[in-house]
């Protein structure tokens, strides 16, 4: 054991364990622990897999190894050998290719450091990714066939990943679901499986049921802090996705373009071959849901509301970024204008720890949208940390930790402002059509 962590009861191979939430980290977590013997596992949701309430429940999420952080970078390259090699989740790693822009606003060139030294770590880590620097939107026309109609600067940094990937994340979830099914895991989805509290070695979900266990992982991503005290380590972050409706003509042309990234513009994926949308996801503004915190009556926490609108602002900003990329698609339906929810941490490091007075509960939250690349592998640390044999490394990194900023860090995120959930009043809803994705 650990001289940073006090000690807790290790569980038994048969000790009842259940887990609450079964997006990434609850399902890696729920894979290990079968994987490891564990004989005597339950998974609970408020939806089948993918839930619709996991920020990995659509058709892509990026694959990208840059971190600047040494730990993050060991994890990613850790995951990406079993996205590359594994048969669980070879089958939905798509090697796409990502262009990166670097930000032009003077506030936002922390992003050009932290990209440089992630690239820097990967390499000390012994992989080698083909990138190619641009400097202006022609030489982006020239070499990308997609974005050759571009109206983006004459004068701009930008680098071509030609290794960089898409995880197929809904898929993958369901592909890890039934493994662990098949390995004898056990679950319970409905009001069943919607947890309402969570107290030391009980469970109590929406319709009257309640699970005792020795052991409960809360895996519960940006909803955690409504079940468990996360004081003020996490918060929940709103991340606001449109997406652009393709014709089958334009699918096929499209179908095989790069990531495009960009921390002050914004991103997008490849066209989903089902339902033929380009989703993208925004960076110009985040939203939040401040409640009175369900444990402090003196703090204010964001909370999901799981209200699947955007703000009526996400419709133009949709149509000028396809205006400056690929402009031939800027007058396409735009579908599906919604909300997904993710768990901020303020240093964006996650949070694999027991609560402080707890002996029975181990949060497992702060992906802080960074989280479903370590599917493979993020739930072997969960398991060490219930195990206590994680190495000091980790659990200091990943530990309940005091809620101070750490302003020195390097973060990838650009300064952008939030909407407050209750005071937006103007939304765009949902737009109908037979083949819009659905989040």
């Amino acid at each position: 054991m650990s001289l940073l962590r006090r000690q807790r009861t290790i569980p038994k191979k048969d000790s009842p364990i259940v887990v609450v939430g079964c997006g990434v980290f609850g399902l890696s977590t729920i894979l290990e622990l079968k994987k490891k013997g564990y004989t005597n596992v339950l998974g609970l949701d408020v939806s089948t897999i993918p839930t619709p309430r996991s920020a990995a429940t659509d058709y892509n999420k990026m694959l990208r190894v840059e971190y600047a952080s040494p730990l993050y970078a060991r994890l990613a390259v850790e995951a990406l050998k079993s996205w590359e090699n594994d048969p669980l989740y070879k089958p939905f790693y798509k090697k796409t290719g990502r262009l990166l822009l670097s930000p032009f606003k003077k506030e936002n060139q922390a992003r050009i450091i932290y990209d440089k030294i992630g690239a820097e770590n990967v390499k000390k880590l012994g992989v080698n990714q083909r990138i190619i620097k641009l400097n202006s939107g022609k030489e982006i026309a020239k070499l990308i066939s997609e974005f050759r109609n571009n109206k983006l600067p004459d004068h701009l940094v930008a680098r071509y990943n030609i290794d960089s990937a898409l995880g197929e994340s809904g898929k993958s979830l369901v592909a890890v679901y039934r493994e662990c099914v098949r390995l004898g895991a056990k679950f319970v989805f409905g009001k069943g499986g919607h947890v309402v509290r969570v107290e030391e070695g009980r469970v109590y979900a929406e319709n009257g049921e309640i699970y005792r266990a020795d052991k409960i992982i809360v895996s519960s991503g940006a909803n955690t802090s409504a079940l468990v005290d996360m004081d003020h380590i996490v918060t929940a972050i709103g991340h606001l996705v449109s997406h652009v409706q393709l014709t089958e003509e334009e699918y096929e042309k499209y179908k095989n373009m790069p990531i495009f990234f960009s921390g002050e513009l914004g991103y997008f994926f490849p066209p989903d071959p089902k339902d033929h949308v380009i989703k993208i996801g925004h960076t110009f503004a985040d939203a939040r849901n401040y409640v009175r915190n369900p444990f402090n009556e003196h703090q204010t926490t964001s909370i999901p509301s799981y209200v699947h609108d955007a703000p009526k602002d996400v419709e133009d900003i949709t149509r000028q970024l396809m205006n400056l990329v690929i402009p031939e698609l800027a007058n396409n339906p735009i579908v599906n204008c919604t909300i997904a929810w993710t768990s901020l941490t303020y240093d964006e490091n996650f949070v694999l720890d027991y609560l402080p007075k707890s002996d029975t509960i181990i949060a497992c939250t702060g992906d802080s949208a960074h989280g479903y690349k370590f599917l493979p592998n993020i739930g072997k640390y969960i398991v060490q940390r219930l195990e206590d044999t994680l190495d000091d490394e980790h659990a200091l990194t990943w530990r309940y930790r005091e809620p101070l900023w750490n302003k020195k860090a390097v973060s990838g995120r650009t300064s952008r402002p939030s909407y407050e959930v209750k005071q937006i009043k103007n939304w765009i809803k949902k737009t109908s059509h037979k083949r819009a994705a659905k989040l």
